[in-house]
């Protein structure tokens, strides 16, 4: 059963890595990509101290590292 944003790129990652979830720009990121990304950055987040309820701030242009980083929060 998925549980929140993060299974669902999960969950698409595994089942559907090539197909596309992201379109911007005339780049495309697979979901296996970002699934790849963002759990990658959800790493990064954790070795700093990000825990659950820790609250964070991003700020920056539209762009698929929005929801990198929304997913790997």
């Amino acid at each position: 059963m998925i549980t929140s944003f993060a299974g669902i790129i999960r969950t698409h990652g595994r089942e559907r890595p090539d197909h596309p979830a992201i379109e911007f720009e005339g780049a495309t990121l697979t979901f296996g990509a970002l699934d790849e990304r963002s759990s990658r950055l959800a790493n990064a987040f954790a070795a700093v101290g990000v825990r659950a309820e820790s609250r964070v701030a991003f700020l920056d242009k539209n762009g698929p590292e929005f929801f990198e980083t929304t997913f790997a929060l």
